[in-house]
């Protein structure tokens, strides 16, 4: 085990997305689908070098469709 640990620092506010949801967008520039991705990694060593990747897979069937209208 490498000892290194993260935390996903606003989990609370990721948990009201657990589940399908209906967006309606309200200006021409749209909004956040989702919150922003804040986490505290712990256990690094300081003098050495990392690089951190986020991998997503999806997890349901549920689509997500946009659909423009043009005024």
């Amino acid at each position: 085990m490498s000892g290194i640990e993260v935390t996903l620092n606003n989990a609370d506010l990721w948990n009201k997305f657990n589940g399908p949801m209906e967006m309606i967008v309200t200006r021409k520039n749209g909004r956040k689908m989702f919150p922003t991705l804040e986490y505290s990694i712990q256990g690094l060593n300081p003098t050495a070098m990392y690089e951190v990747y986020l991998h997503m897979e999806r997890m349901d069937d549920h689509k997500t469709v946009t659909v423009s209208k043009v005024r």
